[in-house]
Order: structure tokens, then sequence, then C-alpha cells
């Protein structure tokens, strides 16, 4: 088990980050098991699972690049399909007023990168968690902040297992 069985107990609403999204099409990734249990979850309806509008634009973008790098003949239609397939699967939170408010506060208070903002203010907007891959280095001065502000890491959920 990779740490999806706590996060559930503790969890009905979760809003991931591209970081730990795009390891799901790393064939050799260790969080992939994590997504797939995230994933088989939601489909039990066991817990939600979100994106933030911005997330859905970053995965496409990075995508192409790991499909680029892996050479793929054609690493943006790879990209496109990856980016619908996240855009189908997860809801995506809505582009309002208040979530850029919010993702504008969040970046004043925390001095993250914008995306990052936006999955933190999306989660507080459907009253969730954010789920980010691992601890970023920029976050490493805010941590307790991002504690109040109810933000998870997917290393340390699969390290508990």
């Amino acid at each position: 088990m990779s740490g999806v069985g706590s996060l559930k107990e503790r969890l009905r609403k979760v809003v991931l980050d591209t970081g730990l999204l795009v390891e799901y099409i790393v064939r050799k990734s260790n969080y992939r098991e994590f997504l797939k249990e995230l994933l088989s979850a939601a489909g039990e309806g066991e817990i939600e699972l979100y994106v933030s509008p911005v997330t859905v634009a970053e995965v496409y973008y990075i995508a192409s690049r790991i499909y680029s790098a892996a050479g793929l003949p054609n690493p943006d239609d790879e990209a496109l399909r990856f980016a619908t397939w996240v855009h189908r699967k997860f809801s995506v939170v809505e582009m309002t007023f208040d979530l850029l408010i919010k993702a504008g506060e969040l970046k004043r208070g925390l001095r993250l990168a914008f995306p990052d903002c936006f999955v933190i203010a999306s989660a507080e907007l459907v009253r969730g968690s954010a789920l980010f891959k691992k601890v970023e280095r920029e976050m490493q001065p805010v941590m307790k902040q991002l504690k109040q502000h109810n933000v998870l890491f997917a290393d340390e959920i699969m390290a508990r297992e």
C-alpha cells in the first residue's frame, strides 16, 4: 500500500499538483501506484479528486516536454491526450474571481510559484487539501503556513505506510 488508505481516512477532497500528476506517465515512477490508488478510491466514491485550471495547462506543457525527451514522434499529440484525460478524470475547479484573488493572496503571503498558489487556492475553495509530490525548496521556509492551509505531500504519505 502506498499511503492512499491513510489519506482516505482523513480526506474527502484532494486537489493534485502538476508535479504529482505527471508522474503518472513515467512508467517506473515511485508515485505511479499511489496515483492509481487515488484514482481507484475516486472511482469508488471514497474521495473526490480535483485539479486547478492552471494545472491542466501545466500538465500539457510538462507532458509534452517529457514525451519529447522520451523521443516520441508526436509529443504534443500525446501531451494533449494526457491533458484531456486529466480534464476528464478530475474535476477542474472553476476559474472564478474568488479563485484568482485567493491565489493572489497566497502568492503575496507565501511567495510560492503561481501554479502552486492556484492548487492551494483551489483546495481551499472546495474545502479540501492540496496534494503535492514533495516539499519543494521554495516551500521549506513556509512549511508551518502550508500545514495551516491543509497542504499535504505524497512522499510523506507514502513513507508512513
